[in-house]
């Protein structure tokens, strides 16, 4: 229960007992307090003396006294103790008249179950004896019945809820009274429920700790209190139970006294299992880092005194957690220096085995040496000694599996190998030393100077005793058989080595990589990296001494003995990944070997065809090889197991593959000087290795000899799956190492092919084989050029799949995969030449070539280059999207290459080839290809004109003016060039210029299409016409003819792509009057109609009706019976049913040929004769009444000017409909929707169709829906179902109010506003958090949508007019009501317009053509005319009156089937009815209408009249906005698509929104906050950064300032876009500039302001980033199998990320540049195949390959290999001057760890330095050596005997950069020959000496003094003074004898405290207690693990003395004082 309900419960249980009470009642107890005021309430008064009793005795073993040890004994935690002791207080004798307690209570209710009577007695009994206290307060009356009830109740929970009450209270009198009654309460029912296992642990421990502080003289007196602790569970001990015990601080010993022992032995007799010790240590705070208190002496007696007396079981526990239980005995038992050890060695020798035992003792000794006696360490080594003897190995093999166990027993072992061959007793090591002495004495007698014949000569006598004692040293060392006997402790040393390397191989392929994927690493940062981590490596591996061993000692041998150790070695690292290493591996690691040197030795990586190095050996290189082979043991050891894999079937095949490496046949070189794509030039060296490996394997696999001959089929089967296998991976390793494996192509097309006989059934073993030597042939020719074979290889391979597979499905598919994959790697022409052949003879391949073409194609200038780049180099403008080899080819007004390209390589066979190839297909895939570059180009204009807005902020260009620039200038003479080609080559395409031509003809129909965009949008006045005339048409030569081909294509696409209506586009023509002049637009057609009433099933009776009617018109209507009789066909009366279909005919008939035409051209004489005569007929046929009123709505002469203004499509339809609904039958529910009733009879049916149901959750859940699946977050639905969006963190954290309902929405602190229906809607499950806000799931909402959508109503229902419209609403049917003045909208009245009908009409008119076109269903006329037949059919048939939803939903369900068959039969539907519009008009092929509309086949058209017109088909052009259109039509897009969702997502926010624009700035801002945190880290302070200013460092350094130019450029679009950094207050939008300081350049995030800008960005940089790449991850299966790591999952800091690793829209690849070209390249259009032949009838609608676009980007990203980032606290901050140990308070004993040998600076070496820190500022100094620690410890592996010097001259700068006065101060002596082992005494001296300096500069923080700080009680810098009081007690301390931290000690460690953190201006903490942080802190203390006791018990003094940290100052003041 948290505090508010604990409140509501006190509140709660208060109000029921006073509502239980009546008025009297409470008058009673009033009166009786009067009157009794005399009684004493409380009479207990020695209670609290008792309690507070104290006694300073220790309980140790020898002060036990003998009734103690008897009354302990005997005791156990389950005996009974005596009831009736003096506890009794008279608390119990004042509330239990029988004395003793009750036995009802009920802990969680209070209830009581006892017979009302005892209920009555108690009562009485209560008041009785509240008569006889001495209390007068009303208040307190209540608390002590209240106190009296839960006694009697048992109800200890609500006694310490009652107590904390009364704590709490402020106004309650006789608190301190009522209070200890409580208490009192408390102690008799708890001590009652704990022996009745009525508490569990937490309740037991929380009531001892409570009451033995309350009442400890009944613990110290009665056992069975003092035994209480007994009654817990020892196996459910938990961290929250040892909390509350807290056995080190509650002062437990002090509180029981003589009962101590039995508390501690009752805990202790609870362990009956060794385990139980662990929660043992646990209850009595026993931690690993061993410091223990005094009470532990008590403890460890009774423990080892428990096991050897109890039966204490060990059970299956392991040596490793044997030793974990009694190795804190031993360190207790060596903290209080007691003699328990032999007791506890005896009981391990006597429980456990000889191996256990030994195992144990040996744990012991190696984790907790230093916590050890050394009386102990000797006691158990010897032991050790004794019970091992001579039986070292066979304990080796026991504990084969425990490293610590086993490198122990090694050393045992190879000291005994040493003392066998006469080494020193000291053991190999220290021979070693002494082998390091004579190298160092015989190289400094050499180098002294051979001027002295003296010295020269008594050097050669001490270089030949040197000689002669390493002679004798060999001769009595044998070599041989130490590394005989002793692998198993080089096994050991490998072991270490590879623990080490293991830690450093992440950034050792950290910066392969980097050199591979990024195009800034510079190659000599990538040696730099790469030296400093073999330097590490041989580093560690000389701390072994090997090299000395076989150096020195034997150094004629060294080599062989280095072998030795090598194969080892391989050994060892073989053994890991459990390969068996033969003489096969070490053949093939001493290949790899060499490789490395040779590598090794090019730092250029381009690897030169010298003779190679021998195969030498030496350690430094030997330690660099097994950094390399661990580093990428990933991919060795996958290569190395197939090799043994693959050479056990195939002969000589191991061999081969060696030879091949060595012989360096595949060079990476290769692929960098043909790959103009590659990204870093330099990656050669990184990969050159791996690429010889894989494609070498590759090679020898590919050249293999007939690879299926003797072998079983289960053996290929076998075979085949293993290469399938490695082949799959080498595709994944060949994108992450960025290979180019070229051959990796082949190998999958024969495993692809295998596959596909395989389950095809085409017999695999012959057909393989002869497959694969076609690969081998292709392989050979194509792509290593090795030999000319025959032409015709290609071919060969795809006539022999051809014959084996073109009847299987996805054989075309699977074809182009072939084929594009081969060209991509082929090094020649030819395989694109055979190609083109193969494509072009299957017109199914080639619809689908697309891709191939591309990728050939990439290697041509297609875009032409925006004049602006080229005029200026502009640093503002930046479109290196497509490189070419020439820019000479460029023309340099248009920027178009591709032309010149062209004309270049006209004699190029591939040129030739398709230029030759007359075939529709190919030339339509041809123009689209053009098409994609200048879709490209056209972006790039845009791009470059919002570039242009971004950076002039003072001019705006609109929409408009970029619409226009886009056909002006640069395109307008691109037009004019492609014209003049054309006109060149006089308007004919030959095999000479067929490419051109297409390419000329291609950018002219994409620049009208922009021509058009304008003319619609902005066209306004003639001036444009003029414009078109005079800059389009008229500037070039251009024939006549060709220009009106153009002006035609003009108007086809104004008429098909914008308007879409040809009486529109006839009206828009002669408004902008464009081309008026140029074509007569009225020309007379049979129909006005765009499209005619004509259904396909019925045109020869049209044909027949129109005939006659022709004839009947040119008679002037002279008779009615022949065209009746034409329209019955003389039909029988049972056939009414045809009869009535016929008529439908001639009413298409008439609309056609008359009705169309009145609106346009009305003839009242010719209407007057045709009127009667069709009502004649209507007569003669005797319709019905509602048949002849609707067909006569038309004809009525009475008022044609009325209903002429009405025809158009829509009513003519309605019409037509409302013909067929007056045909049903005549109680049908059609029948009566033309009844003039038709409102009455509404009311009881339900309308087929729309329902019209509005309901606002219908609209707002398909909204939500959209919003949740596009991957958004933070929807809420408010109670009246209308929505809302929380952005940032998606939880509410204000309030608004409903726009629709006017209620409070959202709400505050992550809490939502309470009320029924306010929820928030979730996506799914998996992303509920346990702590959210009410919530539903979006499936639920659908379904309540679904629900609503289900519901069905009578009558009709008005709806607002948005309802109606919403293009996203679900439409299941048209109202179509007669009686116009009574259906309109419902908000109708707010526009009269709408106030009937036809408004109604005409809107659903719209809707249903959208929706139609949704469906890529452009004509409607032909959609509607193919579902009448069916729908009227069913219409006239049907007699159901729908006066229940199941007739209605039936009746729909027909039609909805009808529906849908047409939809998906449209395309076939469509052609067959423009054919039937076409033969009905008769020959309309040369007719403008027809060529605007392309309903002609223009491939007819006279090609004089129209030259290249069949170019000139209207076509659509993919675009995103038309993909995004599309895409979010798909279902689950989200979860099927998510990285097509996470771009488009990017592409659809604005500009403002968008992440990917956010994500851009990051390459111009990351370089310079990089730049300027390597220059400053650790030379600046924080104040020193604020003052200095942005523009004076700008001035100094030239590259800063380059680099600031692009930071500003980056800054100025996001500066005003960041959201919060952490709960603090978005900071207010700042543009950093010149002028601003340079704190705001370092990234920091310690206060809100400065840095914090920098660490803002980049945390959005984090959240957008990651945003865009973790759904990526969570849909993405595939993504953790072998080596897919198309994400990198492993998290890096942000600032590390190269501008590659950054998402972007913008994407790098030799096809691809943007997603734009990515949707191009997979789109098609329309297109459909008929008997083989490619038709084009529908080249205007675009399907797009989601599953294509999706692949490919994944490819992308894994290409590019994008990063997921660390969270924002995971930051390269800066680090400021002095502020080091604040960030990295262990910067010295982590050092200490990285150097285990440390030494003190002699006192010449001090005096040396002295005068250089006398004259050099302190800062400079110790920063910079605080700098070189943290490198040391972090990135440099070290010894200790490195030189200073030598190791600052190779410092990275990448890393790690020093102040230039320092660096030029370690070149001076003394500092130079400074080793780095006194790094720390070095320190400490230069810190010591500056330390006054230091403190004086401590930062205030503020101008005020310490006195105004001390009343306003801030804590805010260490002025403070210490109090009187405490110099007292700091004096007293002092003044002791033997104190282990003396006054100067404390003095010194507070002076290092103020050096290292006071400095610091973070610092901040200094109201905290200064022990906190000296007592923890080990580096400020010289003093040892064996004084730690000694030392807590210091600290426990000090602290009492409670010295803050803001009194540090004056507390060295005082200490460095004379004591007055």
């Amino acid at each position: 229960m948290n505090l508010s309900d604990s409140e509501n419960y006190h509140d709660s249980s208060l109000a029921s007992f006073t509502l239980s009470s009546s008025d009297n009642f409470e008058t009673d107890f009033d009166s009786d307090f009067d009157s009794d005021s005399n009684s004493d309430f409380d009479s207990d008064s020695n209670s609290d003396s008792n309690s507070d009793s104290d006694s300073d005795s220790d309980f140790d073993s020898d002060s036990n006294s003998d009734s103690d040890s008897d009354s302990d004994s005997d005791f156990d935690s389950n005996s009974d103790f005596d009831s009736d002791s003096d506890s009794d207080s008279d608390f119990k004798k004042r509330f239990n008249k029988s004395n003793k307690i009750k036995k009802y209570y009920y802990f969680s209710n209070g209830s009581n179950n006892e017979e009302d009577e005892e209920e009555d007695d108690n009562m009485n009994f209560v008041t009785d004896n509240i008569k006889t206290l001495k209390i007068k307060n009303k208040e307190g009356n209540t608390y002590m019945l209240r106190i009296k009830n839960l006694f009697d109740e048992r109800n200890l929970k609500q006694l310490y809820v009652l107590n904390d009450t009364i704590k709490n209270s402020k106004t309650l009198e006789l608190k301190k009274t009522i209070q200890k009654e409580i208490d009192k309460a408390i102690h008799l029912i708890g001590k009652e429920l704990i022996e009745k296992h009525e508490l569990n642990n937490i309740e037991i421990v929380q009531f001892i700790s409570y009451d033995i502080k309350n009442f400890s003289d009944d613990y110290q007196k009665q056992k069975q209190y003092a035994a209480l602790i007994s009654y817990i569970d020892i196996d459910n001990i938990t961290d929250e139970f040892c909390e509350a015990f807290n056995f080190s601080n509650i002062n437990y010993k002090k509180l029981l006294q003589l009962n101590y022992k039995l508390f501690v032995s009752s805990l202790v007799k609870k362990a009956t299992k060794l385990s139980h010790f662990k929660n043992l240590y646990k209850i009595f705070g026993i931690k690993k880092n061993y410091i223990y208190s005094q009470h532990h002496n008590q403890l460890v007696l009774q423990m080892i005194d428990h096991l050897k007396t109890r039966d204490v079981k060990k059970n299956n526990l392991s040596v490793e957690q044997l030793s974990e239980i009694i190795t804190p005995l031993f360190v207790m038992i060596s903290k209080h220096k007691n003699n328990y050890q032999k007791d506890l060695i005896e009981y391990i020798q006597n429980n456990f085995d000889k191996k256990e035992s030994v195992g144990i003792f040996i744990l012991i000794l190696n984790d907790s040496k230093e916590n050890l006696g050394k009386d102990i360490i000797d006691e158990i080594s010897t032991l050790i000694e004794e019970l091992i003897k001579e039986e070292v190995r066979i304990f080796l093999d026991y504990f084969n599996n425990n490293n610590k166990i086993k490198f122990f027993l090694l050393s045992k072992l190879n000291e005994r190998i040493a003392l066998k061959i006469g080494v020193l007793d000291g053991g190999l090591s220290n021979y070693l030393e002494t082998l390091k002495l004579l190298k160092n004495n015989y190289f400094k007698q050499i180098n002294e100077s051979e001027n002295q014949n003296e010295k020269r000569k008594s050097n050669s006598i001490r270089v030949e005793n040197s000689a002669k004692n390493n002679l004798s040293l060999s001769s009595i060392i044998d070599i041989d058989e130490i590394i005989d006997i002793s692998y198993e402790g080089l096994l050991a040393i490998f072991n270490t080595f590879y623990k080490y390397v293991k830690s450093i191989t992440g950034r050792y392929i950290k910066n392969e990589n980097k050199i591979r994927i990024s195009s800034t690493y510079k190659i000599e940062e990538y040696f730099e990296m790469k030296e400093l981590l073999e330097d590490n490596a041989k580093t560690e591996f000389d701390k072994y001494y090997l090299d000395i061993i076989f150096k020195y000692i034997c150094p004629m041998e060294s080599s062989k003995y280095l072998k030795i150790i090598y194969e080892d070695y391989i050994f060892s690292y073989l053994s890991r990944f459990h390969i068996v290493c033969t003489k096969e591996s070490i053949s093939f690691f001493d290949a790899l070997y060499q490789l490395f040197i040779l590598n090794h030795t090019n730092r250029n990586g381009m690897m030169t065809e010298e003779d190679q190095p021998p195969f030498s050996l030496s350690m430094e290189r030997f330690s660099k090889f097994m950094l390399y082979i661990e580093s990428y043991s990933e991919y060795i050891i996958f290569l190395y197991k197939f090799l043994i894999f693959i050479s056990s079937h195939i002969d000589n095949f191991y061999q081969t593959f060696l030879t091949l490496i060595l012989s360096k046949k595949f060079k990476f070189e290769q692929i960098v000087n043909s790959n103009k794509y590659c990204i870093n030039r330099d990656c050669c060296y990184v990969n050159d290795i791996p690429y010889n490996l894989f494609e070498s394997i590759l090679y020898c696999i590919l050249m293999m000899n007939p690879i299926f001959q003797i072998r079983s089929l289960q053996e290929d089967y076998l075979l085949l799956s293993e290469i399938k296998t490695f082949s799959d991976a080498v595709m994944k390793i060949d994108e992450e190492l960025n290979l180019h494996l070229n051959q990796k192509v082949y190998l999958n097309h024969f495993l692809k092919i295998s596959e596909y006989f395989r389950k095809n059934n085409v017999p695999l073993r012959k057909n393989i084989q002869k497959y694969f030597v076609i690969l081998k042939n292709e392989n050979k020719m194509l792509t290593l050029n090795e030999k000319d074979l025959e032409i015709g290889l290609v071919k060969e391979e795809y006539y022999f799949l051809r014959d084996k597979l073109s009847g299987m499905e996805g054989f075309p598919d699977l074809m182009i995969q072939l084929l594009n994959e081969k060209i991509k790697v082929c090094r020649n022409d030819q395989c694109m030449e055979e190609a083109i052949d193969i494509l072009c003879s299957d017109d199914v391949l080639l619809s689908k070539s697309k891709i191939i073409f591309e990728n050939y194609f990439s290697n041509f200038q297609l875009s032409p280059r925006i004049i602006k780049e080229i005029e200026s180099s502009s640093d503002t403008f930046d479109h290196q999207e497509y490189c070419f080899e020439n820019a000479n080819e460029m023309d340099k007004e248009t920027g178009v290459s591709f032309l010149s390209q062209f004309e270049n390589r006209t004699y190029n066979s591939v040129i030739k080839m398709l230029n030759s190839k007359s075939n529709d297909c190919l030339d339509d895939i041809l123009m689209n290809i053009f098409d994609k570059g200048f879709a490209s180009y056209y972006e790039m204009k845009k791009e470059s004109y919002d570039l242009s807005n971004n950076e002039n902020e003072t001019s705006s260009i609109t929409e408009e003016t970029i619409s226009k620039n886009l056909i002006e200038h640069q395109s307008l003479k691109i037009f004019n060039k492609c014209i003049l080609f054309i006109h060149k080559e006089e308007y004919q395409i030959t095999e000479n210029n067929k490419l051109g031509m297409l390419y000329c003809l291609s950018f002219i129909k994409y620049y009208c299409y922009h021509l058009c965009y304008y003319i619609y949008n902005y066209s306004k006045d003639k001036a444009f016409n003029e414009f078109i005339e005079d800059e389009i048409f008229n500037k070039t030569s251009i024939s006549d003819a060709f220009k009106n081909v153009i002006k035609i294509y003009v108007l086809k696409v104004l008429n098909i792509s914008f308007i879409g209506n040809y009486n529109t586009f006839i009206n828009f023509l002669k408004e902008k009057q464009l081309f008026i002049q140029d074509f007569d637009f009225n020309e007379d057609a049979k129909s006005s109609l765009s499209y005619l009433f004509l259904q396909n099933n019925t045109i020869d009776d049209y044909m027949d009706l129109s005939e006659m009617y022709t004839f009947m018109k040119n008679n002037n209507y002279a008779s009615t019976d022949e065209m009746i009789s034409v329209i019955t066909k003389n039909l029988k009366e049972e056939e009414y049913k045809e009869y009535k279909k016929r008529f439908l005919i001639f009413y298409d008939l008439i609309v056609n040929e008359e009705l169309s035409k009145i609106k346009k051209n009305f003839n009242l004489d010719h209407y007057k004769k045709l009127s009667p005569w069709l009502f004649e007929i209507i007569d003669k046929l005797k319709l019905a009444n509602p048949s002849q009123r609707i067909f006569s709505f038309y004809f009525d002469c009475n008022s044609p000017q009325f209903y002429h203004l009405l025809i158009n499509e829509m009513i003519l339809y309605s019409n037509k409909f409302a013909l067929i609904c007056s045909f049903a039958k005549t109680n049908s529910i059609f029948s009566k929707y033309i009844s003039p009733q038709v409102k009455e009879h509404l009311k009881n049916l339900y309308i087929p169709g729309e329902d019209s149901n509005d309901a606002v959750i219908i609209k707002t859940g398909k909204e939500i829906s959209d919003f949740l699946q596009n991957g958004n977050r933070g929807a809420y639905l408010c109670s009246c179902n209308h929505w809302y969006i929380i952005a940032n963190c998606t939880y509410p954290n204000q309030t608004s109010k409903c726009s629709f309902c006017g209620q409070l929405i959202g709400g505050e602190n992550h809490s939502l506003i309470k009320r029924a229906g306010h929820v928030r809607v979730y996506l799914n499950p998996s992303e509920y958090m346990p702590y959210s806000v009410p919530h539903i799931f979006l499936n639920d909402l659908m379904a309540r949508v679904e629900e609503e959508m289900k519901k069905q109503f009578k009558d009709f229902k008005r709806v607002l007019r948005n309802f109606l419209i919403d293009s996203t609403r679900k439409i299941s049917g048209i109202l179509s009501p007669k009686e116009m003045e009574d259906f309109y909208y419902l908000d109708a009245n707010d526009d009269p317009k709408y106030r009937s009908i036809l408004p109604i009409l005409t809107d659903i008119w719209e809707i249903l053509s959208m929706e139609l076109k949704k469906l890529n269903i452009s004509n409607i006329a032909c959609f509607l005319n193919s579902i009448l037949p069916e729908l009227s059919e069913l219409i006239i048939n049907h007699d159901n009156i729908f006066e229940n939803p199941k007739e209605r939903a039936d009746f729909e369900l027909l039609c909805n089937n009808i529906i849908e068959n047409a939809i998906s039969n449209y395309e076939n539907t469509c052609k067959i009815y423009v054919d039937n519009n076409n033969k009905i008009l008769h020959n309309q092929e040369n007719t403008l209408k027809s060529i605007f509309e392309e309903t002609s086949n223009i491939n007819r058209l006279p090609p004089k009249i129209y030259p290249l017109i069949k170019f000139f088909k209207v076509i659509d052009y993919p675009t995103v906005e038309k993909f995004n259109e599309y895409f979010k039509s798909l279902p689950n897009r989200n979860e099927i698509y998510p990285v097509v969702t996470s771009y488009l997502n990017g592409v659809n926010t604005t500009a403002e929104e968008n992440p990917m624009e956010f994500l851009k700035s990051f390459k111009l801002i990351n370089p310079l906050i990089n730049y300027t945190l390597t220059k400053y880290n650790n030379k600046l302070s924080r104040t020193e950064a604020k003052n200095i200013s942005i523009e004076s460092e700008l001035y100094r350094d030239q590259k800063m300032k380059i680099l600031f130019n692009d930071f500003k450029k980056g800054w100025g679009k996001v500066y005003d876009k960041f959201t919060n950094y952490d709960c603090h207050d978005i900071l207010p939008p700042k543009m950093i500039t010149e002028r601003d300081r340079l704190a705001y350049l370092l990234n920091d995030n310690f206060e809100d302001d400065y840095g914090k800008y920098i660490a803002s960005f980049y945390k959005d940089i984090i959240t957008k980033q990651n945003k865009f790449l973790e759904p990526l991850l969570r849909n993405d299966s595939d993504l953790n199998q072998g080596f897919s790591r198309q994400i990198n999952r492993k998290k890096i800091i942000v600032q590390q990320a190269d501008p590659n690793e950054i998402v972007s829209l913008k994407i790098q690849s030799p096809l691809f540049k943007s997603l734009r070209d990515i949707i191009y390249t997979y789109s098609t259009r329309n297109s459909h195949i008929e008997s083989e032949n490619p038709k084009y009838s529908n080249n205007r609608t675009i399907q797009f390959n989601v599953e294509a676009i999706e692949s490919e980007l994944r490819k992308l990203l894994s290409l590019n290999k994008k990063k997921l980032f660390e969270n924002e606290k995971e930051q390269d901050f800066i680090h400021y001057s002095l502020e080091e140990f604040t960030n990295i308070a262990t910067i010295i004993s982590s050092y200490k760890e990285q150097c285990h040998e440390h030494e003190l600076l002699s006192d010449s070496e001090m005096q040396g330095i002295t005068p250089t820190l006398e004259k050099t500022d302190y800062e400079i100094i110790i920063n910079s050596l605080q700098s070189l620690m943290l490198y040391f410890t972090d990135k440099r592996n070290i010894t200790g005997d490195e030189n200073l010097l030598n190791e600052v001259m190779k410092l990275p700068k990448e890393i790690i950069t020093l102040h230039n006065e320092f660096i030029h101060i370690v070149h001076s002596s003394p500092w130079k020959n400074i080793k780095l082992k006194k790094m720390i005494s070095l320190y400490e001296y230069v810190e010591e000496f500056y330390s006054e300096i230091i403190i004086q500069e401590v930062p205030r923080h503020t101008t005020w003094d310490q006195k105004e700080l001390k009343e306003t009680n801030q804590h805010i810098n260490a002025y403070a003074e210490l109090e009187p009081e405490q110099i007292v007690k700091l004096n007293k301390h002092f003044d002791q004898e033997n104190l282990l931290v003396t006054r100067e000690d404390f003095r010194l460690a507070v002076r290092k405290f103020i050096c290292r953190f006071l400095i610091s201006e973070q610092f901040k903490h200094f109201n905290w207690p200064l022990l906190d942080y000296l007592r923890y802190q080990e580096e400020l203390w010289k003093y040892g693990k064996e004084s730690e006791s000694k030392f807590e018990e210091e600290m426990d003094q000090l602290y009492d003395i409670y010295i803050m940290v803001e009194q540090a100052l004056d507390l060295y003041k005082i200490l460095g004082m004379e004591k007055k």
